[in-house]
């Protein structure tokens, strides 16, 4: 015999399997499956995971728009919420409590000096079998509220403080932290905020120094 067939003998396992190259070829048919079902899984746990971020990220884009009527009395100067500015209508990316600090800038375009404003946040998604959720938001005194408090013979009981904002000056209105866990509560039992990808806004009432106010149509 000769040395090159001693050592091809040799290579033969107890099997009479052939080693070539050192691996075993029934192994590497065992293998091959086994890390095809490997590749096919990260292929696809990747996608997943993919689709996934893309739905969260989805989910966290919000819009907030406002409803506009002729003749407003004040302007829209600037949103915030959390310190970041939102363009009116133009989506931003927040999760979770993205109302938090809501807050409008806004300046007296009128002729005359404003005591009261009220500016409503609608929440469109909630609406089905009953109206869509609304929360408002106050700068001063509502003297119109006064006034039929006075009349039924109750005094108006608020937290607000008395505004005087000349023409030409701005200030702002902020959901409180307080008014915010409120609208956070009553929203739930509709559907939760973070759940929500837009609200609306619009100015309610604008009440004069001189006892004259301003609503949508008037």
């Amino acid at each position: 015999m000769s040395m090159s067939q001693l050592n091809w003998k040799r290579a033969m396992n107890s099997e009479n399997k052939c080693v070539v190259g050192g691996v075993d070829p029934s192994r590497t048919r065992v293998l091959k499956p086994a890390f095809m079902l490997l590749f096919v899984a990260m292929l696809f746990g990747g996608h997943a995971t993919r689709e996934a971020s893309a739905q969260a990220y989805a989910n966290d884009v919000k819009v907030l728009k406002k409803l506009s009527f002729k003749n407003e009395p004040i302007d829209l100067v600037s949103i915030e919420a959390d310190g970041a500015k939102i363009y009116d209508g133009q989506s931003f990316n927040r999760s979770g409590d993205w109302l938090s600090g809501l807050s409008f800038t806004f300046k007296n375009a009128s002729g005359k000096p404003i005591v009261y404003v009220a500016i409503v946040l609608l929440f469109p998604e909630t609406e089905g079998h009953q109206p869509q959720v609304v929360h408002f938001l106050e700068y001063g005194i509502n003297p119109l509220a006064q006034q039929k408090a006075k009349e039924s013979g109750f005094d108006l009981v608020t937290e607000e403080t008395p505004k005087l904002l000349h023409p030409g000056d701005s200030d702002i209105i902020t959901l409180t932290p307080k008014s915010y866990t409120h609208l956070k509560q009553f929203l739930q039992a509709r559907r939760p905020l973070s759940e929500l990808k837009q609200a609306k806004f619009q100015i309610m009432v604008v009440c004069f120094q001189d006892g004259t106010s301003w609503s949508p149509g008037s």
